[in-house]
């Protein structure tokens, strides 16, 4: 027998949930209740589910049909390599740039064996608080290793905020370099100064005026 296909308003909702930030299990116990309560559009009563062309319960299997539509309806061509999606979104030259620029304040690719991918982000928020918590006093720059398989670095650019707790000011994305077999020694001296140089150069445009800070605290994680 050919597998029952899913009714499109039940990926309707899980897509809905998912754009808002739900984990898969939320979206199943949704699924669950919905299904219980009769409360998506055009399913019918329970006597007659037997009679339904469609199917209102997801199995696990379907997590990967969520996500292909989830891709497409945000606009991630799944069929391209996810460096060359990446540099569509970060490159202010590429027709499908979305990457405003309050968020993103430094971005270089990856083209040649002798470079870095480096993505450096911010927000508004983040500027405010650097002012607020990181100007004069100390920062801290927190590394984090070995967050996907691509050989990916993150450093957490922080200040410690009025109740004494880690308020983050700025992520620093980049990949270690060619060649590189331990990705937690992908980094040094100049990478590291050169993206919290963009990084001092962002939060003085912010506020048109020199940012000095007195301590620099190196953390690893």
């Amino acid at each position: 027998m050919p597998p029952i296909p899913v009714h499109p308003s039940v990926y309707a909702v899980a897509l809905k949930q998912l754009h808002e930030g739900a984990s898969l299990m939320a979206i199943h116990a949704r699924n669950r209740e919905l299904f219980r309560t009769n409360g998506y559009p055009r399913q019918p009563p329970q006597e007659q589910l037997h009679n339904s062309q469609f199917r209102w319960i997801m199995k696990p299997y379907n997590t990967r049909a969520i996500y292909r539509q989830y891709n497409r309806m945000i606009g991630v061509d799944t069929t391209k390599k996810p460096q060359i999606n990446i540099d569509d979104w970060l490159d202010p030259c590429s027709p499908h740039y979305n990457a405003p620029s309050q968020k993103l304040f430094h971005y270089s690719p990856r083209a040649a064996l002798n470079e870095q991918f480096e993505a450096c982000i911010t927000t508004k928020e983040m500027k405010e608080m650097a002012w607020k918590h990181a100007y004069q006093p100390q920062i801290m720059v927190d590394g984090t290793f070995s967050i996907c398989d691509s050989k990916l670095l993150l450093f957490i650019v922080m200040a410690v905020d009025e109740k004494k707790k880690g308020v983050p000011l700025a992520f620093l994305l980049f990949s270690a370099p060619s060649g590189n077999k331990q990705t937690s020694s992908g980094y040094d001296t100049a990478i590291l100064t050169k993206l919290l140089q963009q990084w001092r150069s962002d939060v003085e445009t912010f506020k048109s005026k020199p940012f000095d800070v007195l301590v620099l605290l190196q953390i690893w994680t």
